[in-house]
């Protein structure tokens, strides 16, 4: 089954300046289901771990933070400024939803966050002999 995404958001554009200043970020995501996980990748260049944030409620999976980008001169010193600093957000919907204790990792390796989700052991029939009453 493949993976159904939904994203919410404003409609905002990547870039577009918000209200205090920041700009807006919309990383790169590739969302993957394997047999026995689900595994999100988001490209986060210059981003802290301690500035990323990731949460699971039910069949959501949500991620945000923020870029903080370091100036070493005054911003009438740089001639060209591309890298992007500011706030994201995305949020996916997943087609199963997750406990509370379920198995979910999170690393961030080389402005690269994975997520992994483990699914759930999907429940097997089982029958139940019901002993015959000896009267």
């Amino acid at each position: 089954m493949p993976v159904r995404m939904l994203l919410r958001g404003s409609f905002l554009n990547e870039g577009d300046q918000l209200a205090d200043g920041s700009f807006l970020m919309i990383p790169p995501v590739d969302l993957v289901e394997t047999p026995d996980c689900y595994v999100l990748s988001a490209e986060l260049p210059g981003v802290d771990s301690k500035d990323v944030h990731v949460e699971v409620r039910g069949s959501e999976l949500s991620i945000w933070g923020e870029r903080k980008m370091e100036m070493c001169c005054s911003e009438e010193s740089y001639h060209r400024l591309e890298g992007l600093k500011g706030r994201f957000s995305r949020t996916f919907v997943l087609p199963e939803a997750f406990e509370q204790n379920a198995d979910i990792r999170a690393t961030l390796r080389d402005g690269v966050l994975q997520v992994a989700l483990l699914k759930p052991a999907k429940r097997k029939n089982i029958k139940i002999q019901v002993p015959q009453d000896k009267r």
